[in-house]
């Protein structure tokens, strides 16, 4: 089994906007370990439209805690696009 090296994600909390950097395997991980339903981390995503490969960017977060965590993500051409729908899903979604 392969191991992944740590990376530091950059997190930011929708309610308060404070951002912190969490060290982790994977951005699923990173969110775990902040155990919050307003943290949004942003990663760069390759996705495939109309049979083209691209490089954008996915803004997850949690929609629910453990001990199910399950991710939510908006996939975007650039991070800011990406942050602002996620941003946009959590305030619709309280």
């Amino acid at each position: 089994m392969t191991h992944t090296p740590l990376q530091d994600f950059p997190i930011t909390l929708a309610e308060t906007g404070e951002q912190l950097t969490v060290t982790a395997n994977d951005w699923r991980e990173a969110l775990i370990s902040v155990n919050r339903l307003d943290a949004i981390v942003v990663a760069h995503y390759p996705y495939i439209e109309q049979g083209e490969p691209l490089n954008g960017f996915a803004a997850c977060r949690l929609v629910s805690l453990a001990p199910d965590p399950f991710p939510f993500l908006v996939v975007a051409e650039s991070a800011g696009a990406a942050f602002d729908e996620a941003l946009a899903a959590f305030k619709e979604s309280r």
